[in-house]
């Protein structure tokens, strides 16, 4: 299964010797000067007249026994071209591969449209590819982690039964908004010139209440208040909310802008929690107490994930730290794009819901290039442990992971798989797991101190109250390895200085 971030190379293999230098041309970057030899374009010109010469029907003569003139004559610049086209991508190809530079998506070509085919000598092109980085991996013997304590307090196994009954609970259609309500809206977005640029019919959304501080998203944008903007609203009302596209978002007109979003109401519907004693009969438990047991169970299980997150948080923060690293200056949408995917589907296997699978999504969108460029450093961290340690994944392991999504959204494992095949996230998958595999072989390596989940818990507020107040007016929350991620990172910047 190929690298998330390596080039496939689908081009032939070139049959000829190129000659190539390589020279660094900026952080990650690589320029490469190939020169094609004068036999080869040749020889391959040949190749092109005479497959020509076996198919071209031209009217007075038999199939393949048209005039090589008159084929130079009629389909000379076509052939050329096409010629021009495999020798530039067999010869690129030859100097990837012979060299063994591990490419980040495609070369750019210095004067594409320029390049002609010479009628003698060889022919020289330049090109220039963003490479993986190169990483010195630090002295992991200095790694020391704390490791939270498992723990479930009742009060929170109350708060997962409301969530159940909460979720399992019959939609009633209301006159009005209040917090916590659900609205069915046609979301609209539109740019400085008033062009739309992203329509939503049909989109439902919470009207998030105090205990999300108010806060929802549109359009995979953050919007700060959308509960008070949102509430006390009726069908049939429009609001129209001013904002700018983050920075990541896929949509590239979005990107940094200045934006209008209206959002005209349909209908407005209030969950009415399912009674208890319908969620014990559909649990299939025979009272309040087995089903709580069976909620303590899962929320242990969910618990340890999260003492594996929290140490795996910490093992990267101890990399950022220790390694010095120049990313390439052009970070592409696509790479972008996958560190939203793997983002989600490392909230979808810890159990999160779709609506904080998207906040948190959101969240990303809008984190300064910063933060974009910290989640790739931990992509070619974490890869380069990974290679030292001859870390891999096999297939069962990833339909493994699979089958532990698909149960955790309900969902028949073989459907799951088939759409993720279909997006290519299935690669995603495979970088998931690596990465947690060259994780846990470094914790292997790390000195591990127990602590309580209380203590825990007072140190990761501390910490974030701290980064708060080192933030400027305008930043986002730290996104680096999953929804509970605390700003460790910046407190420790902090204490160094």
């Amino acid at each position: 299964m190929a690298h998330d971030h390596d080039h496939d190379h689908d081009t032939a293999t070139a049959d000829f010797e190129a000659g190539v230098k390589i020279e660094d041309a900026g952080p990650a970057r690589k320029k490469l000067t190939v020169e094609i030899p004068a036999e080869a374009i040749q020889t391959k010109l040949s190749e092109g007249f005479e497959a020509l010469k076996d198919e071209a029907t031209i009217p007075g003569f038999r199939r393949g026994r048209v005039p090589m003139r008159l084929l130079e004559k009629r389909f000379g610049t076509d052939v050329r071209k096409e010629t021009l086209n495999q020798l530039l991508g067999e010869a690129y190809s030859q100097a990837v591969e012979k060299n063994e530079l591990r490419v980040l998506g495609e070369p750019e070509i210095k004067d594409m449209e320029k390049i002609e085919l010479p009628d003698d000598g060889p022919l020289s092109f330049e090109a220039e590819v963003e490479v993986v980085p190169e990483v010195k991996l630090p002295d992991i013997a200095k790694l020391e982690v704390k490791k939270p304590a498992v723990e479930v307090a009742d009060d929170r196994i109350d708060s997962e039964l409301e969530r159940y009954r909460e979720m399992y609970g019959s939609p009633k259609t209301v006159s009005e908004t209040d917090y916590n309500d659900f609205v069915t809206a046609d979301v609209e977005v539109r740019d400085a010139e008033g062009e739309v640029v992203q329509e939503s019919p049909q989109t439902q959304m919470l009207v998030p209440g105090e205990q999300r501080k108010f806060k929802g998203v549109v359009a995979g944008i953050v919007v700060d208040d959308l509960g008070k903007k949102l509430v006390n609203k009726k069908a049939g009302e429009t609001i129209t909310l001013e904002v700018t596209g983050p920075a990541q978002h896929e949509v590239e007109a979005m990107r940094d802008a200045k934006l209008t979003v209206d959002i005209a109401i349909n209908s407005v519907q209030r969950q009415q929690p399912m009674p208890m004693e319908e969620l014990i009969e559909a649990a299939g438990v025979e009272n309040e107490e087995e089903l709580r047991t069976q909620l303590r169970e899962r929320l242990e299980q969910q618990a340890e994930a999260e003492q594996k997150q929290a140490m795996g948080s910490q093992v990267v923060d101890f990399l950022l730290d220790n390694v010095d690293m120049e990313l390439p200056e052009r970070l592409t949408a696509r790479q972008a794009g996958q560190v939203l995917q793997r983002q989600a589907m490392e909230m979808m296997y810890r159990g999160a819901t779709q609506e904080d699978i998207e906040n948190q999504l959101a969240e990303l969108r809008a984190a300064s290039e910063e933060d974009a460029q910290r989640e790739l450093k931990v992509l070619f961290i974490l890869e380069a442990v990974a290679r030292e340690h001859e870390i891999d994944v096999d297939e069962a392991e990833v339909n493994g992971r699979v089958f532990q999504m698909a149960m955790q959204q309900n969902r028949r494992p073989e459907r799951v798989r088939e759409e993720m095949q279909q997006n290519g996230q299935l690669n995603q998958i495979f970088v998931q797991l690596r990465e947690q595999k060259a994780i846990e072989k470094l914790l292997e390596q790390a000195k591990v101190t127990e602590i309580s989940a209380e203590e825990w818990n007072k140190q990761q507020e501390a910490e974030a109250e701290a980064d708060e107040k080192k933030k400027p007016a305008k930043t986002t929350k730290k996104t680096a390895k999953g929804s509970k991620k605390k700003a460790e990172d910046k407190t420790d910047d902090a204490e160094k200085e």
